[in-house]
């Protein structure tokens, strides 16, 4: 792997909507000395529009085959709420399964998912208020939420703060980022 990596951010919703905002200012708190920012910013973000064959997923195979042909400067986050589905796991085998339609198999090294259980405002509610109940969809958060949210979450990473009552789906998405950490150290 590259020792240095742009990151690319595909997720829901529209530019300027409170996940591009949470992802952003994340990355700026952690500033890890093996991001490689574009010009126009930390991040590349890339709207997908909701989950489904026109949205996400046709998103999801255009971003991961830019990034392989990219070679291994570039990574793709995924942000995506699992909703319906059981656990991240169960999305994650989605993307994982188009991506190997696609031939795209090899290239999921390049992947960091990043999935709230119901949305990512219930992360928010949990960094900002201290608990939150996953199986409930989180209240609707403004920008400076977000902000707010992923200051916390930057703090607890850089301080490696274990708490017992962290959500499980952002536990599981912790353990993603920390895999690309790891690999980006050799």
């Amino acid at each position: 792997m590259a020792k240095r990596t742009q990151i690319v951010c595909l997720h829901e919703g529209k530019n300027g909507n409170v996940d591009q905002v949470f992802i952003n200012r994340l990355l700026k708190k952690l500033d890890p000395s093996w991001l490689r920012p574009f010009k126009t910013g930390v991040a590349r973000f890339v709207c997908g529009g909701g989950r489904n064959e026109h949205g996400m997923y046709r998103k999801f195979i255009e971003e991961l085959a830019h990034c392989d042909r990219q070679g291994g400067d570039t990574t793709l986050i995924v942000l995506s709420d699992v909703d319906d589905l059981e656990t991240p796991d169960k999305l994650k085998s989605i993307f994982d399964q188009r991506a190997a339609i696609e031939n795209l198999g090899s290239a999921l090294s390049k992947v960091v998912y990043i999935f709230p259980q119901n949305r990512i405002e219930n992360w928010f509610e949990y960094l900002l208020d201290g608990a939150t109940d996953e199986s409930k969809e989180g209240k609707r958060r403004n920008t400076k939420d977000a902000s707010n949210a992923a200051d916390k979450l930057a703090k607890m990473c850089i301080e490696n703060q274990r708490n017992s009552n962290i959500p499980l789906s952002l536990q599981w998405s912790c353990n993603q980022w920390r895999d690309l950490v790891n690999n980006m150290k050799g």
